[in-house]
């Protein structure tokens, strides 16, 4: 009966934020993840720690994917034995990614769950050689992703840039700073499946790469894949 209140054209973003917004209303609470966050970030820290560092962008662009993959509800043994498993994309444009880095100037990373973040710095480390990166993280808390308060204390090798407190990628909610910064990119890294949900609907003439896992049916469908399976695709 809810989901009947929503047009066809609406993606799971649109819901899932509308579900979010009335949580926050209802407990009063403006960040009902945060302690959530806080863990799965630890872990990762501790995760990527641990781990060899790939020093090539196929490599890297395996560990950002395993980092989407991961889910933090699971015990530590899991998730840790996940991230030593080699990812295999169903779509994959490593190699025009790599064609492509050679002549960008200025890319903008989207980033996803808070966790994630050590996940990606290796190939932020690698992109930043490269070109001038900026890093899209919320500008205020929404669920568990990355926000601008929780990169006290990471050393980034990107320029931070606020993006709206969605799930997502919703333009008309964005900044001038943030619609800026996408417009002129001349490459698009996107992590994740809200992300997904929202940039797919855009006409972005084919410069946006997206590195995600599709977990849910939905999104594995629009991708002509099948659930689990890995995405590097410029799409």
């Amino acid at each position: 009966a809810i989901i009947s209140g929503y047009p066809p054209s609406s993606v799971p973003a649109d819901v899932s934020n509308d579900f979010l917004a009335m949580i926050m209303e209802v407990s009063g609470n403006p960040d009902p993840f945060r302690d959530r966050k806080r863990e799965e970030m630890e872990r990762a820290r501790r995760i990527v720690a641990g781990l060899e560092k790939p020093s090539e962008l196929p490599g890297l662009v395996e560990l950002a994917a395993v980092g989407n993959s991961l889910d933090f509800f699971l015990p530590p043994s899991v998730i840790e034995a996940a991230v030593r498993e080699r990812p295999s994309f169903v779509l994959d444009h490593r190699e025009e990614l790599a064609k492509r880095l050679a002549t960008v100037r200025e890319i903008l990373y989207i980033a996803d769950n808070a966790g994630e973040i050590f996940f990606d710095i290796p190939l932020l480390e690698f992109l930043a050689g490269r070109a001038r990166v900026f890093l899209a993280v919320k500008e205020r808390p929404v669920q568990n992703d990355l926000s601008l308060e929780d990169l006290s204390g990471i050393d980034l090798p990107a320029e931070p840039v606020a993006a709206p407190a969605k799930v997502g990628v919703y333009l008309s909610h964005a900044s001038e700073d943030f619609r800026r910064r996408f417009l002129s990119a001349d490459l698009i890294i996107s992590k994740g499946m809200g992300n997904y949900e929202t940039l797919s609907e855009m006409d972005l003439g084919g410069r946006c790469f997206f590195i995600l896992r599709a977990k849910c049916w939905p999104v594995a469908r629009s991708l002509g894949v099948k659930r689990g399976d890995y995405v590097a695709a410029f799409l």
